[in-house]
């Protein structure tokens, strides 16, 4: 991905958020904007992180930033 970008997480009530991505140059614009429910960006986040897990656990990757990651994932 092309960059530097950065993500912001505005809260809107109590079960949404406005992520705002933003190119994070002198000149900063924001890119994209969606407002998203808290709850269906938790679950995505855990499917993600779970198929790092998965994928580096194939490859026979191993660090302590993924022992941190295991270690935050339900089972």
């Amino acid at each position: 991905m092309d960059g530097p970008y950065r993500i912001t997480a505005v809260s809107q009530g109590t079960t949404n958020l406005l992520l705002r991505c933003i190119e994070d140059r002198r000149d900063a614009r924001l890119v994209y904007e969606i407002l998203v429910k808290v709850d269906d960006l938790k679950r995505e986040l855990l499917t993600f992180a779970r198929d790092v897990s998965l994928a580096c656990k194939a490859a026979r990757i191993e660090s302590a930033d993924l022992d941190g990651l295991r270690r935050h994932l339900p089972n």
